[in-house]
């Protein structure tokens, strides 16, 4: 929840949102790198409110902590912090050396991050401070080669904007306004093409054509940054909801660990409402994507009445003879059959919901599981219509004893989280297939042709708080609760990748003679 205040720029909130998660990790003895990813976090927001004392001692205390679980990768992203938050308080000495220290972690790594050459183009950028030199120009082309080699337009369009600006600098002997303009349409053009134009390169632009007297194009490009800017905003405000949620789940989870300190026999209990907690803030996330979806029905209904009171009316007028009121007729029976088909859409949306929920269901149902994936489509429809193929294989398989509610939880988090990954994937796919396995298990594999997950953190993916999403967009809590949903119901959940990532689920048709779901009361 703290991330998401760095993200949208409010660092009031978020430091009081990540004081309370430090606390909490301390409380559940979370391990130091989600403490360290904290702290992180922390020196981000006081950098925003402009404490720069303070946002650099928790930058320096996340590398430590970092450093101290083994991970390198983390530990160079958070020393490319440390580094600008040096160069803004004017200690341009300190900056180089951080950056150049996060630049050699990177370059020690078997394989490059998309971030690594932040750090080196970043130390150019230092260099120039003092004038245009040889040695800055090729430290910015080696860290425009490398981030094409590896596919990295953040990295790319980042040595692109100090290029731009390297050569565009007058009084200089590598003044070259050619090359400036072609390095910023370079960067321009990567924007573009990954829908995600920086704003960096839309201020130099704007810049450059300004300074070589093309004022339409500069004009252009400043109109352009402004609506980025308002676009920024406006996508803030729609993560409202999402980001209130977030902080109820938080602030329940802080209380489910002050249960746990003082009485741990109710320990059950607490993960229960936390699985119940977790699920309300999914339907909550999707508050507006079920409003959309219901609004279309209710308009052809509430559209139709007026028409249909006038025309009644005027039947009754001519008392259902003639040739004009055979026309009010044949326009009655349209109205009504537009009512009508309204309200059935409408009945079948709010079924796919109460099927999808299931609030009511405590106990062990025999249940259609292909009736939960597809009333979690209905819910996700929104989202996907026009924008994502799904491509079902359903075979023929038992209903089985579940917990629908939970269990549709666990598939409604799998397909958000493809959804979401399917941003800037062209012919964006998501399949479902769920088959028997053996002869007493079913088993649910969904799979999406999106990025995937990095294979260093697959292991990782089930931990609580631990997401791969940017910073804002999730809390990490979504696939931690539908792990333990699975192993309650004596099921397997797995993740893998191949042109995309693979959750493979696997649930028994008959729970064990206990009749109950492991670990419930």
């Amino acid at each position: 929840m703290g991330s998401a205040y760095v993200a949208n720029l409010r660092p009031k909130d978020g430091l009081t949102e990540l004081l309370i998660a430090l606390d909490l990790y301390e409380k559940l003895e979370i391990n130091d790198w989600y403490v360290a990813e904290t702290n992180l976090n922390l020196s981000l927001l006081h950098e925003l409110s402009h404490e720069h004392s303070d946002a650099i001692g928790y930058a320096i205390k996340s590398i430590e902590l970092f450093e101290a679980v083994g991970d390198l990768e983390e530990t160079a992203r958070a020393e490319n912090v440390l580094g600008a938050l040096y160069e803004k308080s004017g200690r341009t000495t300190l900056a180089l050396e951080t950056y150049l220290k996060a630049n050699e972690r990177f370059k020690a790594m078997k394989s490059r991050h998309r971030l690594s050459t932040l750090p080196l183009a970043n130390a150019a950028n230092v260099l120039l401070m003092d004038g245009p030199t040889e040695e800055a120009l090729g430290m910015l082309h080696e860290a425009l080669e490398i981030a094409t080699s590896i596919g990295s337009s953040v990295g790319q369009t980042q040595a692109d904007a100090y290029l731009g600006s390297y050569y565009d600098k007058e009084d200089t002997a590598l003044y070259n306004p050619e090359k400036a303009e072609g390095h910023l349409l370079h960067g321009y053009a990567l924007g573009e093409e990954h829908n995600k134009v920086s704003p960096l390169i839309l201020e130099q632009l704007a810049q450059y054509y300004e300074h070589h007297k093309q004022f339409e194009r500069a004009l252009a490009f400043t109109k352009e940054l402004y609506e980025h800017r308002e676009r920024m905003r406006d996508e803030s405000t729609q993560r409202r909801i999402e980001q209130i949620e977030a902080r109820r789940r938080l602030e329940e989870a802080y209380k489910h660990a002050e249960i746990e300190q003082l009485r741990n026999v109710e320990l059950k209990a607490a993960q229960t409402r936390l699985v119940e907690s977790e699920k309300m803030a999914s339907l909550g996330q999707l508050t507006a994507g079920i409003a959309h979806e219901i609004n279309n029905p209710v308009s052809y209904i509430v559209n139709s009445i007026g028409p249909l009171r006038r025309d009644l009316d005027e039947y009754e007028s001519l008392g259902g003879r003639g040739p004009e009121a055979e026309e009010l007729r044949t326009e009655i029976f349209s109205l009504l059959n537009a009512i009508e088909t309204g309200a059935q859409r409408t009945a079948e949306i709010v079924k796919s919901l109460r099927t999808f929920s299931r609030l009511d269901e405590a106990d062990l149902k025999n249940t259609d599981i292909v009736a939960g994936i597809e009333s979690t489509l209905t819910i996700l429809n929104s989202r996907i219509r026009g924008f994502i193929e799904i491509v079902k294989d359903y075979q023929d398989i038992p209903n089985i004893d579940c917990r629908p509610g939970e269990i549709n939880q666990v598939i409604m988090n799998i397909l958000s989280n493809a959804v979401d990954a399917l941003e800037f994937t062209e012919q964006p796919c998501i399949r479902i297939r769920v088959s028997m396995h053996g002869l007493d298990s079913v088993t649910i594999v969904i799979s999406d042709n999106g990025p995937g997950i990095p294979t260093p953190v697959l292991s990782k993916v089930f931990e609580p708080f631990f997401t791969t999403k940017d910073v804002g967009k999730g809390t990490g809590l979504g696939l931690s609760i539908s792990y333990g949903i699975i192993e309650r119901h004596h099921g397997r959940i797995e993740v893998n990748n191949n042109n995309g990532a693979i959750f493979t689920i696997t649930l028994p048709v008959r729970q064990p003679h206990t009749g109950e779901i492991a670990g419930s009361s």
